[in-house]
């Protein structure tokens, strides 16, 4: 049987927080499968995000899209 890590277990051995690790999930840095509300993340996959050149560089700033430059442009107006 396969064993699932949570985000946080993640977190815990990584060092990092629990966000940070949701964070690289959901950009695809770090495989892993979507359970629910909660992200679970096997050990070799984790090894692999691991390896030397596998770690993802800090967060770029994200671009808004249209719709959401749209919306902040009709808040400040």
């Amino acid at each position: 049987m396969t064993q699932w890590l949570t985000t946080r277990q993640v977190a815990d051995a990584i060092q990092r927080s629990e966000e940070y690790v949701t964070r690289q999930c959901v950009a695809g840095h770090i495989k892993a499968r979507k359970l629910g509300n909660g992200w679970r993340i096997k050990p070799e996959w984790l090894d692999e995000f691991m390896e030397p050149g596998g770690e993802a560089p800090a967060a770029q700033p994200r671009t808004l899209t249209a719709k959401q430059r749209r919306g902040v442009a009709r808040r400040s107006a």
